[in-house]
């Protein structure tokens, strides 16, 4: 199934969908209006849009320390309503294998997860996409470069394993 995005506007790529997988949240750009959106479709009806929200206001800035700064794949998602989860892709030397995974609850510094030095370049240098369990207890991250997904513990950020 195609659609498109509505006129002066384009997807940013990233999509999820609702738990009972009626409908699709899309990041989107309105660049005539420079402000991003989520747009709402009905997976049930052709993926017809039915609701366009703005994004809103920016409630938090967080900086990474250089070492850190990387372009994100703009992936992130929400373990429990109180943390976010962010994934990145790094353009530079596959030999250095930065920690590309992040986890962030409001008014706390960001903590960037190393994996084990032996496990670090297998991702390639970038993560795909991020997504929790029900329970927000494991996030699990993918790295199609590398062909493997990695799977996290959010409470205490750990790598669990990859497959």
């Amino acid at each position: 199934m195609w659609f498109t995005s509505k006129p002066y506007r384009h997807f940013f790529g990233h999509g999820v969908f609702s738990a009972d997988g009626k409908l699709l949240y899309t990041t989107e750009n309105d660049y005539q209006n420079a402000r991003g959106m989520i747009g709402v479709r009905d997976a049930t009806d052709g993926y017809k849009q039915i609701v366009d929200l703005a994004t809103g206001d920016l409630l938090e800035e967080q900086k990474l320390e250089r070492r850190c700064t990387s372009s994100p794949s703009g992936t992130s998602h929400s373990p429990p309503a109180t943390q976010w989860c962010s994934a990145a892709s790094i353009a530079g030397r596959k030999t250095d294998a930065p920690p590309l995974l992040g986890f962030h609850r409001r008014v706390e510094k960001p903590v960037i997860v190393p994996a084990p030095q032996a496990t670090q370049v297998a991702p390639k240098n970038y993560i795909g996409s991020v997504s929790a369990d029900a329970g927000g207890g494991i996030v699990a991250a993918s790295a199609p470069k590398g062909g493997l997904i990695r799977r996290w513990r959010q409470e205490v950020p750990w790598l669990l394993g990859a497959k």
